[in-house]
């Protein structure tokens, strides 16, 4: 019975030995993730972003309640993209070129 109980005691700590051995040589993996995510956009962003600026550019002074119009669709698109600061930058850029253009038509409409 001492012996039968020795040896499993001894089958035991070999065991774990080998278990432990076995797992220690194994490295963890490490998850990737991406740091840049906080500034990534999806590309129709970037497409409707390109697109409005066009209409910014090439825009007549009759024209100027509509773009304003594409501009609000266009932050109420995008407004779950609102704590990013690539979108405030755009949306900025954007509003202040609509603004110097309106300007830029108004004071040039002789």
């Amino acid at each position: 019975m001492l012996l039968l109980l020795l040896i499993l005691v001894c089958s035991f700590l070999i065991s774990t030995i080998i278990f432990y051995d076995a797992n220690k040589g194994k490295k963890k993996k490490r998850e990737r993730f991406d740091r840049n995510n906080r500034y990534k956009m999806p590309p129709i962003f970037w497409d409707e972003y390109n697109w409005l600026s066009l209409k910014v550019y090439s825009m007549q002074l009759k024209d100027c309640d509509n773009v304003r119009v594409k501009i609000d669709q266009f932050i109420y698109k995008y407004e779950q993209f609102v704590d990013l600061q690539v979108f405030n930058d755009r949306v900025g850029i954007l509003l202040n070129d609509y603004q110097k253009r309106v300007n830029h038509l108004q004071n040039n409409k002789n």
